[in-house]
């Protein structure tokens, strides 16, 4: 079973001085191991140059490799139909816009858990639920 990792899981794996960065780094170089490659979403992969194009210590086109990277997972892309969806879980559930968009890709890509410590872990969005795996 595939997993859809958000962003912050992401950024903790890159940012050696993120608070849980030795923990979501094991986690994601774990993900890289399994059978099935998880799931991320074009909106993840714009949210990591951005928040790691901050970090004084990282080259761009070394940045540039590691968004590309995340590319052989399997990538949902944006539509009007998920911009749609995203929309609808924002009045359904009253989430922030981007987290919106979070869940509609996890929901369009059928996986179970989205990996997230920005949502609240346990929260249930149709077959999907959320789950913060850099908790102790």
């Amino acid at each position: 079973m595939s997993v859809f990792v958000d962003t912050t899981i992401l950024v903790s794996a890159h940012d050696r001085g993120a608070a849980r960065h030795v923990v979501a780094n094991r986690l994601v170089r774990e993900l890289w191991q399994l059978p099935v490659l998880p799931v991320i979403s074009v909106q993840v992969c714009r949210e990591l140059w951005r928040a790691l194009n901050r970090s004084p210590d990282l080259e761009r086109d070394v940045l540039a490799q590691l968004v590309e990277s995340y590319l052989e997972w399997c990538v949902v892309p944006e539509d009007g139909d998920l911009v749609a969806a995203a929309f609808e879980l924002r009045r359904r559930f009253e989430l922030p816009v981007w987290d919106s968009w979070i869940v509609a890709a996890a929901q369009r890509a059928g996986v179970r858990q989205l990996w997230s410590d920005a949502l609240e872990a346990g929260r249930v969005f149709g077959e999907v639920t959320v789950v913060n795996p850099l908790v102790d």
